[in-house]
């Protein structure tokens, strides 16, 4: 018997069911490349992480956290001096593109012996955020504050949060510097404190040990 071939044209919109096509019927390959679109996918459709795959940091939405780094100083230290000292608080990150900022937060307690000190965040040799020029006065991130006559048994915690943009793709360090403010200019040596006090009393109730933070995230452009 002959086979009479039909075209698609003989065949009607509802003439194929589900029930007259077999399970293996449809291959991959006999599915066209877009036609299976959002509005064809169940709401409650499960897919398989496996099938999924993997977002590419450089496909992440602006805003996004890229990559996270936080380290925290438990050591103390001192410095004496004009010039700002490395408080230990150090952070290398490379970011993946130009366009990304970095994010660094955390949080630093600083002492001195005499009336106050001084931090400045750093990008490699660069200052980040000080305040304005005015004549003189010392362009700083922050200060401890001064208390008149306990200088030498107060602590001050100084939060950080600066957000920074590199515009590289090469590594860059980040860190906390420190000094007194008046470096060797004061007689009686003025000296600045990580983590310590300047008495740091060897007793079970004052001048405690403390620890400084400092986390650097980056952030997709």
């Amino acid at each position: 018997m002959a086979i009479t071939t039909l075209s698609t044209n003989a065949i009607g919109d509802d003439a194929i069911t589900t029930a007259k096509v077999a399970d293996d019927a449809v291959t991959n390959a006999k599915i066209g490349a877009g036609a299976v679109t959002n509005t064809e996918v169940n709401a409650s459709a499960a897919i398989a992480s496996s099938k999924l795959g993997t977002i590419g940091t450089d496909k992440m939405p602006s805003g996004s956290i890229i990559q996270t780094l936080s380290m925290t100083l438990t050591g103390a230290s001192s410095a004496q001096g004009n010039s700002y000292t490395d408080t230990g608080l150090t952070l290398d990150i490379t970011p993946i593109s130009t366009s990304s900022k970095v994010l660094v937060t955390g949080f630093v307690n600083v002492a001195e012996n005499y009336f106050r000190s001084y931090i400045i965040v750093v990008r490699d040799s660069t200052t980040l955020a000080v305040g304005d020029s005015a004549s003189n006065r010392p362009q700083v991130y922050s200060a401890t504050a001064a208390t008149n006559g306990w200088d030498t048994y107060d602590i001050s915690p100084i939060p950080i949060n600066i957000l920074d943009s590199p515009n590289t793709t090469s590594q860059v360090t980040y860190k906390i510097q420190y000094k007194d403010y008046q470096g060797t200019l004061n007689s009686s040596s003025a000296i600045a404190y990580i983590n310590r006090s300047h008495s740091d009393r060897d007793n079970a109730y004052y001048d405690p040990r403390t620890v400084s933070v400092l986390t650097v995230q980056e952030i997709a452009g």
